[in-house]
């Protein structure tokens, strides 16, 4: 039963987990027009906002005996500026719709006149920015006088041809009807079209090299981690791209500088890129950070031996083991301190492990060990003393003649003690 309860939870994490890497956004016309052949027009693009019966109706009224087609199409705009292009999944379209011979307001769902016209075609379209011209995306069929909601949903990898540089997307609801018959009305009323955006995020993360690193070799290690990435490649500043093993790889620079690398990394359908500055010293090694480790070391170990020269002082706590002590201890603190520096000059801001700092990290937590077991044992016998100070405090002031007595013969035998100098007893 244990067994069970961890896998379902295993099972919830990794479906939030799942859930969590998808974003899913809806969107609202935020303006419309109308193009082709319709004598009518009522509504704005603000009525398929809402599901709420007041359509945006695009319709051929013919009364007085005329035979006018209806060939006609809204175009519908929609902002997807906040969406990365690269991110997105799927498009899905929401429509509820129907076709009508009702030409008054409020215009609502009446069939069309039965043999009176003929249904060429209905269709939703989507703009192509690219070519300029709209490319079919799902069928409309024919609702005669009854509204229908349908929802359809498109997968693919050329989201830069249906929005522009600026974000927009231009949703098409198409609909031809031929009249055959004087007289006869109608039209395309249109209730709601919203889009909604599913994306998933590459959730690309450079590992290496970091921002702001600084590196002490000018071979630079370079690694990214994110969805099924399939090819990752490198640019330095703005030089040609060259493709590397996104596990883990090395970036190759001429000589010491600041550079900017932009990496770009896809999982074969998406693409996602960023810039990262880093640093090159070559003195990082052989100079300056090997001295500041040496430094360290050296108040470290200046720092234990004032800790332990400080027990030879802390029988009566003397002003000499609490200097010894608090001195110790302040520069343990700097060697701490200076450990820190030396270990993100090699690191950089949030920089990877380099041979040198894992060395580093090693005699950080040799030193560490001992500096925890020396200080656990400094507080023992720091409370050791303060216990035997209250002992000879209460000794000094118990006035009963055991205590006196006691006290006669440790004067006595340390008199006795010094009578052996050959002058007797004084």
């Amino acid at each position: 039963m244990r067994y069970k309860t961890l896998l379902g939870l295993f099972a919830i994490l990794f479906l939030i987990n799942f859930i969590s890497a998808i974003n899913i956004n809806t969107y609202n016309a935020y303006d419309g027009s109308e193009n082709g052949i319709y004598n009518l027009i009522d509504g704005s693009y603000l009525d398929v906002q809402t599901d709420n019966d007041i359509p945006y109706v695009l319709g051929s009224v013919n009364g007085g005996g005329t035979q006018d087609d209806l060939d006609a199409w809204l175009n519908l705009s929609y902002d997807l500026s906040s969406e990365k292009i690269s991110d997105i999944d799927k498009l899905i379209i929401n429509i509820s719709y129907c076709h009508s011979s009702d030409i008054s307001t409020p215009y609502t769902c009446i069939p069309l006149s039965a043999g009176d016209y003929i249904f060429n075609n209905g269709s939703l379209r989507i703009y192509n920015f690219n070519t300029g011209l709209y490319d079919y995306f799902e069928n409309l069929p024919l609702q005669d006088g009854i509204e229908q909601n349908l929802v359809f949903s498109y997968e693919g990898n050329n989201w830069s041809d249906y929005i522009s540089g600026t974000g927009e997307m231009i949703i098409s609801p198409y609909v031809n009807i031929s009249i055959i018959t004087n007289g006869v009305d109608a039209s395309i009323n249109i209730d709601l079209l919203d889009i909604t955006i599913e994306s998933s995020p590459l959730d690309l993360v450079i590992k290496a090299p970091r921002q702001a690193g600084i590196y002490p070799s000018t071979t630079i290690p370079i690694e990214v981690q994110g969805n099924s990435l399939t090819l990752c490649k490198y640019s330095i500043d703005g030089g040609p791209y060259i493709t590397f093993n996104c596990n883990g790889d090395d970036i190759l620079v001429g000589a010491d500088g600041e550079y900017i690398v932009e990496i770009t990394a896809t999982d074969g359908v998406y693409n996602e890129y960023e810039f990262i500055d880093f640093t090159v010293d070559s003195t990082l090694t052989s100079g300056r950070s090997l001295l500041l480790v040496g430094l360290m070391i050296l108040l470290m170990l200046i720092s234990f031996s004032m800790i332990f020269i400080s027990f030879k002082f802390n029988e009566n706590l003397t002003f000499l083991s609490v200097f010894f002590f608090v001195f110790g201890l302040i520069l343990m603190v700097s060697s701490v301190f200076l450990a820190y520096i030396t270990i993100r000059q090699f690191m950089g801001t949030n920089g990877i492990f380099s041979l040198w700092t894992k060395i580093f990290i090693g005699i950080m937590i040799a030193f560490g060990g001992i500096a925890i077991i020396g200080m656990i044992t400094l507080l023992v016998n720091v409370l050791g003393v303060f216990r035997n100070i209250q002992d000879q405090f209460e000794r000094r002031n118990n006035s009963d003649g055991y205590s006196d007595m006691n006290d006669s013969k440790i004067d006595f035998n340390h008199r006795m003690k010094f009578s052996n100098d050959g002058y007797g007893y004084r």
